[in-house]
């Protein structure tokens, strides 16, 4: 978050970062709070109930494009400034791709000890056809609409940045795509 305060994503104020374990179990930070309102990923999920439920269709589109936004400009972001040393930098886009896939099969090894038939047959496709990237840039890691704070349906500052990494871009609008289905699906 402190990387981020300098670009044009918005994310809370930080007040207090205490990487003493001793204090409360863990590292940990405090930031200031931000009034607004926010979606929910828990049934009946932001297609059932909240804000953007009882939201016009105009204000609904405009919370799902200034969401995108968001994904953009953090796109758009240098990684290679001083301030993002903290993460793991992969050679290339392909090899940014090639991490994030071997994580998903570790995920997928990890999750279940009967196979998820579609998980797994996404997973050797995907090995054995990986799609062309040429551009590698910071991603979310956890995009979508409820870790971002509105106000009067306008994004005010974009939180949950501990899945912050280096890939391709695309990587989060898929994500934000599959969350929004499951959550549809959640309320239906």
């Amino acid at each position: 978050m402190k990387a981020l305060a300098g670009t044009a994503v918005r994310v809370p104020d930080l007040l207090l970062f205490e990487e003493d374990p001793n204090v409360v179990g863990g590292p940990f930070f405090t930031m200031v709070k931000v009034e607004g309102d926010i979606t929910s990923d828990y049934p009946p999920g932001y297609h059932g109930a909240g804000f953007l439920f009882d939201s016009s269709p105009a204000d609904r589109a405009q919370v799902w494009w200034r969401s995108l936004e968001i994904m953009a400009k953090l796109h758009a972001v240098d990684w290679r400034q001083p301030a993002f040393d903290f993460i793991e930098k992969p050679a290339d886009a392909r090899d940014a791709l090639q991490r994030r896939l071997n994580l998903f099969r570790r995920l997928a090894d990890w999750s279940s000890s009967r196979p998820l038939k579609l998980v797994e047959k996404a997973l050797v496709w995907l090995e054995t056809n990986m799609p062309e990237v040429s551009r590698m840039s910071l991603c979310w890691g956890d995009a979508c609409p409820s870790n971002i704070i509105f106000r009067d349906h306008e994004p005010v500052v974009a939180l949950d940045w501990e899945l912050l990494h280096l890939a391709v871009p695309e990587g989060d609008l898929a994500y934000f795509i599959l969350v929004d289905e499951v959550a549809y699906h959640a309320h239906g």
